[in-house]
């Protein structure tokens, strides 16, 4: 899988050469020399291992490994027949630690020079200590899926012997020891063994025997031997490119099938590649899909994991660094990363993402790595040194996965405070559709065809009279009682030691005759497949089509560009289908699951799901929540309208691209052109031809306010007569045609520049089903969240709510067709944005980005976004929304992400709050392209998760209530039986944001006092009051009070644990019985009072007192009292006096007091009596007669 694009022209050079050598070979070639490999007790003696190293006899010389195995150096690479028989003694020495498997099934067959197919076997190994039984955690590693690049088996076989070796040897060392020294790994090698499965299997024999020299081998291939690319053929969630026939080809077959009765505790998986050129020895790639939260965190600690191992482990070639300072290409040991961040595009169909996916292994960890040259160079030719740096690469990749399962990564998500996300209520589901309803399923499939092809043909066809076409007929239940549940088309063509010119250019078409409907007339042909032929590289002599169900009629095979010689066509017809297309398989999926899914990993309650309804009726107090987040469609039912009119007029100019050296970044003419802000231009088509064959690179660039520019798009296809750059949604303003001369004549360049008011592509339309009223309502209410200190996160298509907040207008808010989403972490093209807080952590040791500090924040093929056109061309499908410049800065905004010339990341600030926007993380899934192995609810790469961490990074200003005991007072003073107390509170705002509606709640030993006080508002910084009238009939003693603010925790705040204070508060007992005259027994005069005079008494009003004119008085009955003793009076009075009259034992009158407010009874004094007199002038009043001990 593993060009680098940057490379394009490396590899036409090497291409050149390579066939230059291929095609000199008319006979045998000469037999090489054995790698070494020891098959016998003898040759392991002399060798020091079964399969010693390139470096094996000069370990611990300078600018050698110094990990390097054996006592003899390797001198070529394995043999596959050498691997055999390799495994096979190697698994006699070491029986308790391994196993060898021949899988079920064989390769596809290379082909012979006599047109048949000569097949290998298959093989797995396993790696275990078999003495311990019970479940294990299980790793799987592939070995050069790709024939070509042999860094992967060459270092994983030798992985193999490693651990056996050292489980029976030195069982205690650690998996890293040899870089990280004793005691820096996370478990030793016999605990790895005795714990674990560690499967080994080599997927493509084929493409690794046509390179075996001492067979006669040429050139290692990437395909099998069929011509197919195995790592296209895995089955994989979410969108399929439909040529590649998923599980088509033998060896898939035969090893799904063999790891599908071992599913289960697969912890780590690695498929392990080999790449041409790169700035990194190796490339360690992430998997594509449905990580949550501690699974994108344990992807992560592993990747970082082979990063330390492999920094030591390959220091000693070429000086290689950690960082960018040797100089040297490549000059940095490892980089991680998405594989479009790597590799710069992304596959369907791959082995890696198979094993990570439910439908395949479900590998918690499931990766991929690239080796640096291992691919067309050096092909056969064997480098010691650059393969023992593969083989220690490899080596330590393996053992630092196999390490980092064994370490702990984060569970816990860093959410500082709570969040709500909007349900958009956006679900896609399937029920499947899997059983057959096939009335002639019984019926057996008709004879296989075998003929030989001539080319240049006879009669030829249509399209070219030399190229041959063979027809025929595909029969059915009616015409020939069979029933044909699939066919394949297998081709052997004239070949030197399975090498064929055929792969550079040939086409292989499988059609069915038109049956006179409308989309295909009587007479002509539809193609019903075609071999999907990827890069032309490998010169493979096999090519296979296959056909699901054909319809019984007319058929033929035809051939374009077809090399000369007699071609073995062979159709082998089958009663299951060619592929194992499963219909549709269910799915049920929807983007906001990434929030249920992130549940466990925060504390409880802190993420609530809400209805936008829930928003718009207000029936969400949104002041509860830190951040908001809105996926990809704020507001259901309501989208702006966009656009009408006619699109700006064509541009047309010509431009002389003289001849340049092919220098990276030296352009070598620009043109600048604006596009009308005022048209309704919704795509542009930039088409620049030219006369003579030359590799013009095109490129697209938008001016940005700064000046600056920043690529939008290009075009770079190599050799030819033109190059085309397409856009949607692009944003008004300055634009630059760059083209850059990398091969070729001075000559003039005719540039057209076209515009439509219809976009190439959009995202999917729903009908407006709101009113403005509510999308007024609904924006409303988020800006009053904002602007009161909330965090609105808009993800995706979100982005469309900004103008309603005040943030440009509808058309400033655009869908930007990308490949993959991502964020190119730049304003200007140049200097990086790493350091904003919205980049925190994206910029990691070792992680990769692509040109323009771009990185990768979702992946597409998950989703079901087609990253292929018809034809199996890369074409992106997928969405980053943007926002315009000028409408992002001028609404106040910082920008740290950009897409398309547009903004896809920053933040906003407003009133307290923020506005924070990102562009491609969680779009819906998509159903408009083809996804048969059902679909994925969400797949966030590591950036795309650290985005989103760094987005939710916020806590609201927070109030902070408190209340202390000096905060709590009580009047009047006294606290006495019967006597009514104002109890108030003053509540403090301690925090930094405003409380509003504060209750204020307090009781006497549990029991409420009146009812719960508001304080409306208390601003940061402030106070409030609340106070309670304490009804203290009846009470007496101490007393547990409680005064609360908050009681029911409405309210957010810094500290719950200030909210209230408690005391203990002493009632005196009030000696005097009925006080307040409540009680009476005639209901004419209160009880335990006696009166005289001119009095009253007020029986019926609701509080009762007594009363007395000039001559009237009111006595109480005696009250006991203690010699010595200090007592207290008081007497709600208006207009009288009140005096003690002071008794003995007897009853006799030894005294009265006048006008007492307290006294202490003399010697002798037994009890005592309050007496009431009426004042001078008119009616005096009297209540709550009150006397008690101090």
């Amino acid at each position: 899988m593993e060009v680098v694009l940057m490379s394009q022209r490396i590899l036409g050079v090497l291409l050149g050469v390579a066939f230059t050598v291929t095609t000199l070979v008319a006979g045998p070639v000469p037999r090489a020399a054995a790698t070494p490999v020891a098959d016998s007790d003898a040759l392991y003696e002399l060798y020091g291992r079964v399969f010693p190293d390139p470096h094996g006899c000069v370990r611990g010389q300078p600018a050698k490994s110094p990990f390097a195995k054996g006592s003899v150096c390797a001198t070529q690479f394995i043999q596959y027949p050498e691997l055999q028989s390799g495994l096979q003694f190697l698994q006699s020495k070491f029986q308790e630690f391994m196993d060898v498997y021949q899988v079920e099934g064989e390769s596809a067959g290379l082909p012979t020079t006599s047109r048949e197919r000569r097949t290998s076997k298959l093989y797995a190994v396993r790696v275990t200590d078999e003495s311990v039984t019970g479940p294990k955690k299980k790793f799987g590693f592939s070995l050069s899926i790709h024939g070509i690049e042999r860094a992967g088996a060459e270092g994983g076989t030798r992985a193999i012997e490693d651990l056996v070796t050292w489980a029976r040897h030195e069982p205690g060392r650690g998996l890293l020891d040899e870089t990280l020294g004793p005691g820096g790994s996370a478990v030793t090698v016999g605990q790895a063994l005795r714990e674990s499965e560690i499967w080994f299997f080599y997927p493509n024999p084929d493409g690794w025997t046509r390179g075996d020299v001492t067979q006669g081998g040429a050139s290692y291939q990437r395909y099998n031997g069929n011509g197919v690319d195995v790592n296209r053929d895995w089955p994989t969630i979410g969108y399929t490119f439909r040529g590649y026939t998923p599980a088509s080809e033998p060896e898939v077959k035969a090893f799904t099938d063999f790891f599908s009765s071992r599913k289960g505790g697969w912890v780590g998986t690695g498929d392990l590649h080999g790449m041409l050129d790169a700035n990194a020895f190796t490339f360690t790639m992430m998997p594509a899909g449905q990580l949550d939260y501690a699974r994108n965190k344990a992807v992560v600690g592993v990747v970082r994991r082979i990063q330390e191992d492999a920094n030591p482990r390959l220091e000693w070639y070429l000086g290689i660094q950690p960082g960018n300072e040797s100089g040297s290409v490549p000059d940095v040991a490892q980089q991680w990363g998405t594989v479009w961040d790597t590799i710069d595009y992304t596959v369907t169909g791959g082995l890696g993402d198979w094993m990570g996916t439910p439908i395949g292994l479900d590998a918690y960890v499931a990766i991929d790595n690239e080796m640096w040259l291992s691919h067309l160079a050096p092909n056969t030719v064997f480098e010691p040194d650059l393969e023992q740096a593969h083989i220690d690469g490899n080596k330590g990749l393996i053992y630092a996965q196999i390490e980092g399962a064994f370490r702990e990564s984060s569970r816990s998500f860093p959410l500082p405070g709570k969040l709500a996300y909007v349900d958009h209520g956006r679900r896609l589901s399937h029920p499947g559709s899997t059983a057959s309803t096939d009335p002639h399923a019984g019926l057996s499939p008709q004879p296989d065809i075998t003929t030989d092809v001539l080319s240049p043909s006879a009669s030829g066809h249509e399209g070219d009279p030399l190229d041959p076409m063979f027809e025929f007929t595909v029969l059915g239940p009616e015409s020939g009682g069979y029933r044909n549940g699939g066919l394949t088309v297998q081709v052997t063509y004239t070949n030197t030691q399975g090498i064929s010119p055929a792969d550079l250019v040939t086409a292989v078409h499988v059609e069915r005759a038109c049956q006179d409907d409308h989309d295909c007339p009587s007479g002509g042909w539809e193609t019903v497949n075609s071999h999907w032929n990827q890069a032309q590289l490998y010169a493979a002599a096999g090519h296979t089509v296959n056909v699901n169900a054909p319809l019984p009629g007319s058929y033929r095979i035809r051939f374009d560009d077809a090399p000369p010689g007699s071609h073995r066509v062979d159709i082998d017809f089958t009663a299951e289908q060619s592929w194992p297309d499963p219909g549709q398989l269910p799915y049920d999926v929807t983007s906001v699951e990434f929030f249920e899914d992130l549940r466990p990993y925060v504390p409880e309650g802190a993420i609530t799901r809400l209805a936008p309804g829930e928003i718009l009726s207000g029936a969400a107090d949104l002041s509860q929540f830190d951040t908001v987040v809105l996926v990809n469609d704020p507001l259901p039912g309501w989208y702006d309208p966009l656009g009408a009119g006619s699109a700006q007029d064509p541009i047309e100019f010509t431009m002389v691209n003289p001849v340049a050296s092919p220098v990276s970044n030296t352009f070598d003419v620009t043109r600048e052109f604006d596009v009308d802000g005022t048209k309704n231009s919704k795509s542009m088509v930039v088409a620049a031809t030219w006369p003579l064959p030359s590799d013009y690179d095109l490129f697209v660039d938008i001016q940005m306010p700064s000046g600056e520019w920043l690529e939008v798009g290009s075009s770079a296809q190599g050799l030819n007569n033109g190059e085309t750059v397409r856009l949607s949604n692009m944003f008004p303003g300055r634009y630059r045609v760059r083209l850059q001369n990398w091969s070729g004549l001075a000559q003039t360049v005719d540039v057209r520049i076209t515009f439509s008011d219809t976009a190439e592509l959009e995202p999917v339309q729903y009908p407006v089903t709101r009113t403005e009223a509510e999308r007024d309502a609904y924006y409303e209410r988020l800006r009053a969240f904002v602007e009161s200190g909330g965090n609105l996160v808009l993800t995706d298509g979100a982005g469309r709510a900004l103008p309603h907040l005040g943030v440009g207008t509808p058309a400033d808010v655009r869908p930007q067709v990308v490949f993959a989403p991502y964020a190119a972490f730049t304003t200007d093209g140049d200097d990086d944005t790493y350091d904003d807080p919205l980049a925190k952590n994206v910029d990691q040791p070792g992680a990769a980005e692509g040109g323009g500090h771009r990185h990768q924040t979702q992946e597409p093929v998950p989703l079901g976004y087609a990253i292929q056109d018809a034809d199996g061309a890369n074409m992106g499908h997928s969405f980053s929304w943007a926002v315009g410049s000028k409408a992002w800065t001028d609404a106040g905004g910082r920008a740290v992400g950009m897409v398309g010339g547009g903004v896809t990341l920053g933040e906003i600030e407003r009133g307290a709050g923020r506005i924070r926007f990102v562009g491609g993380l969680l779009p819906d899934p998509e159903e408009r392209y083809d996804h048969p192995f059902g679909l994925s609810s969400y797949a966030l790469t590591y950036t795309g998760w650290q985005l989103f961490e760094n987005l939710v990074q916020w806590t609201r200003p927070l109030p902070d209530v408190a209340i202390a005991a000096s905060d709590v007072t009580f009047s009047p003073g006294p606290k006495v039986e019967g006597k009514a107390i104002t109890v108030t509170a003053t509540v403090r705002n301690l925090g930094s944001g405003s409380a509003q509606n504060v209750a204020v709640r307090a009781t006497d030993n549990g029991t409420q006092i009146g009812g719960v006080q508001t304080i409306a508002s208390i601003p940061a910084g402030g106070s409030g009051t609340a106070a309670f009238v304490w009804d203290t009939k009846g009470i007496n003693g101490d007393r547990t009070l409680v005064v609360t603010a908050d009681p029911a925790n409405a309210i957010r705040e810094l500290d719950e644990a200030n909210n209230s204070v408690t005391a203990t508060v002493t009632v005196k007992g009030n000696k005097v019985r009925n006080a307040s005259f409540e009680e009476s027994a005639n209901g004419t005069s209160p009880d335990a009072w006696t009166s005289s005079g001119g009095t009253s008494y007020d029986s019926a009003s609701e509080d009762r007192s007594v009363s007395a004119d000039a001559t009237g008085s009111w006595t109480s009955d005696p009250i006991d009292v203690v010699a010595g003793r200090a007592y207290v009076v008081l007497v709600d009075t208006a207009g009288g006096t009140v005096a003690v009259q002071q008794l003995s034992a007897a009853g006799l009158v030894l005294g009265t007091l006048s006008q007492v407010t307290s006294f202490t009874p003399a010697e002798g004094v037994a009890q005592v009596r309050v007496v009431l007199t009426g004042g001078l002038i008119g009616s005096s009043t009297f209540d709550d007669v009150l006397l008690w001990e101090e």
